[in-house]
């Protein structure tokens, strides 16, 4: 068995909105459920993820794009559906999209008062 180190070599930015927003979410299942996300991101082949964070109505949209590596980033659909499961147990929406070269995600919740 060999080890493959996914986070080496993989930056991660927060970029906070203007305002602290705030969602509503199972913590521990919305942390695990985010770092097993951002661990496959980077065996994508990415070297930068940026996460934000923004209002929207009566949700807060935490998104995740990553970019880097030579061609197109795409997760399989297998892969994506499994972690569209895992954020719907934390009361999450998972939602995907290609943004050019890079990946991009959206996690929806209800915003917390």
């Amino acid at each position: 068995m060999a080890h493959f180190p996914v986070l080496q070599g993989l930056a991660v930015a927060f970029e906070p909105g203007q305002e602290p927003v705030f969602g509503q979410a199972h913590a521990e299942r919305f942390q695990t459920s985010l770092a097993c996300l951002i661990q496959h991101m980077g065996s994508l082949g990415a070297d930068r993820i940026a996460i934000a964070c923004r209002a929207a109505g009566a949700n807060t949209i935490v998104t995740l794009e990553a970019s880097g590596g030579k061609a197109p980033m795409a997760m399989p659909a297998n892969r994506l559906a499994a972690h569209v499961r895992c954020f719907a147990m934390a009361g999450v929406v998972l939602e995907a999209g290609p943004r050019g070269k890079a990946l991009r995600l959206a996690l929806a919740m209800k915003a917390a008062r």
